[in-house]
């Protein structure tokens, strides 16, 4: 399946001692998988930049906008905190939360 092969590319991209989890989550009703990423308390924000390009152009490259598969949102929580959302599409800039 799919989101199964999301997760453990997810999971392997994204190692660093600084991303303390990955959570990942589809809501099978909006179509539409959850992924959020645990980071350190002390990433930089440019730290957090260079993870978010990293997901997006593999995120952006698997599961385009509109693909007919199913939506995706990106969340990074810093110390519990959102401090970035992105959709399909997005790039770095786009953040809704702000780095």
């Amino acid at each position: 399946m799919l989101v199964k092969q999301v997760s453990e590319d997810l999971t392997r991209m994204l190692t660093t001692p600084k991303i303390h989890g990955l959570d990942l989550h589809f809501a099978g009703y909006f179509n539409e998988l959850g992924i959020t990423v645990h980071v350190a308390k002390d990433l930089t924000d440019d730290e957090m930049t260079a993870l978010a390009t990293l997901a997006l152009n593999y995120l952006n490259s698997i599961l385009p906008k509109k693909n007919a598969k199913f939506d995706w949102q990106l969340a990074f929580r810093r110390s519990d905190v959102l401090a970035g959302l992105f959709f399909p599409g997005d790039s770095p800039a786009d953040n809704c939360a702000g780095f």
